[in-house]
């Protein structure tokens, strides 16, 4: 995401330091932590529910915590990337029916992941990684941190993922 960054700690308008708006946290919810990767698209919910109480308890006890969360595509996502060959790029029409695929089952994953962090009171909002990114050979060339931003502004927790993304040289990946 050239050129764009999260904002760091800034001063309250008064200059006063305790007014200071905490840095963003980033925090990655691993797909073999929150998947069953033995299983295709398999949720560990026990785990998924056990993880989303403990972040509304850590916000609860630090109620400046400017959270952003990502997690993995799991033994969602990894299964019909590997299966269509989406990494190896898509030409195709074959392929890029198997990239919306890859696409689709992360974000079947990312509803699951927000539907347990908002039934925890986490105020969770899901971002596609897929909209807002392009590569070019496997490599993110543009971007934009702003939907991210304002959200934290808000009192939102971003939710990003990993997803299926347009690529330059590759189709997509």
């Amino acid at each position: 995401m050239k050129n764009e960054r999260l904002p760091t700690a800034t001063r309250g308008g008064n200059g006063d330091e305790s007014a200071a708006v905490a840095r963003p946290v980033f925090l990655k919810l691993g797909g073999s932590l929150i998947t069953d990767k033995r299983a295709t698209e398999r949720v560990r919910d026990d785990v998924l529910r056990r993880v989303a109480m403990e972040i509304a308890e850590t916000r609860k006890a630090n109620p400046q915590l400017r959270l952003v969360i990502g997690h993995g595509s799991g033994s969602f996502g990894h299964h019909h990337a590997r299966r269509h060959g989406t990494r190896n790029g898509v030409r195709s029409a074959a392929e890029w029916l198997g990239f919306a695929l890859t696409g689709d089952a992360a974000a079947r994953l990312n509803r699951a992941v927000l539907a347990a962090l908002l039934q925890a009171g986490i105020p969770a909002w899901s971002i596609q990684p897929g909209a807002i990114i392009r590569a070019a050979d496997g490599v993110v060339v543009a971007g934009t941190a702003k939907a991210v931003v304002d959200a934290l502004e808000r009192g939102l927790v971003p939710v990003l993922y990993g997803d299926v993304v347009l690529d330059e040289v590759r189709g997509g990946t």
